[in-house]
């Protein structure tokens, strides 16, 4: 919650992230999201994957919501 007591609103998009942070990512409505870290890597917004190489936000077909703020 915010310091009024709201929670921020936060929209699903199918334009991809121009700037590293943190985003939800999901392949559509129905698939799990799942909580990605973009980098900047040689120019290129990269999706950061634990388990398989880095790979381009342009090459990724899906919806996005964020970037997330960080907690204060």
């Amino acid at each position: 919650m915010g310091p009024t007591g709201t929670y921020a609103v936060m929209n699903w998009t199918i334009d991809k992230p121009h700037v590293p942070g943190w985003y939800w990512f999901r392949k559509s409505e129905q698939e799990n999201r799942v909580l990605m870290s973009l980098r900047d890597f040689e120019d290129k917004i990269m999706a950061v994957w634990p388990e398989r190489p880095s790979e381009p936000v342009i090459d990724m077909p899906g919806e996005w919501c964020g970037p997330l703020e960080e907690p204060t």
